[in-house]
């Protein structure tokens, strides 16, 4: 048995299998064996990410002017900067600023919210600078992800984030898990 390979035939057990068919047997033999497949780089992450995210925004801005989406599409890479820094879901975070603030950076509040999260208190005032919009994401995304760390679901979670407190519920905590969930179960279903 010749044991000389050539760049352009392999051998194999005497027979001559060219490359193209050598690539298909490794393929084949991974496949049968079972090989699990790598998982998703953060690369691919994040373009699954920016691509669902710009879908939902363009989605919630559908009967707008073209100019709003636009404009919170510029937004968009910093929700997923701050959403990952915090590990929260991007969709989650994406629904409650569409829903809290439209996407109008500096925005007000009847209680004195301010920016594209709706943030309130001396804490904020103290630690995040909600002039800019990298300031007002981080103060909104930090109090949401200590209000799911601290409270055990999701309802108490936006109750703690609208009142400082996991329970007792507030008014207003019930109808925003559901306008949130309902915003993105819609989506999700078009």
């Amino acid at each position: 048995m010749d044991r000389k390979l050539s760049d352009r035939r392999l051998r194999l057990e005497g027979k001559e299998v060219s490359k193209m068919k050598w690539f298909f047997l490794i393929a084949l033999s991974v496949l049968l064996l079972g090989a699990a497949p790598s998982p998703p780089s953060e690369v691919e992450n994040y373009v699954r990410s920016f691509s669902e995210v710009k879908n939902y925004v363009t989605w919630f801005f559908r009967e707008s002017p073209r100019g709003r989406a636009d404009r919170a599409l510029r937004l968009v890479p910093k929700v997923l900067k701050h959403a990952d820094q915090y590990s929260i879901d991007t969709l989650l975070l994406t629904a409650t600023i569409s829903l809290e603030s439209s996407w109008i950076p500096g925005l007000k509040g009847p209680k004195g919210e301010i920016g594209l999260l709706q943030c309130k208190g001396p804490h904020v005032i103290r630690d995040f600078d909600l002039r800019t919009v990298d300031g007002q994401i981080a103060c909104g995304v930090h109090w949401i992800r200590k209000s799911i760390d601290k409270c055990p679901d999701m309802v108490e979670a936006f109750n703690n984030y609208l009142s400082g407190r996991c329970s007792p519920l507030v008014p207003g905590a019930l109808k925003r898990d559901r306008e949130y969930s309902e915003a993105v179960r819609r989506f999700r279903s078009r």
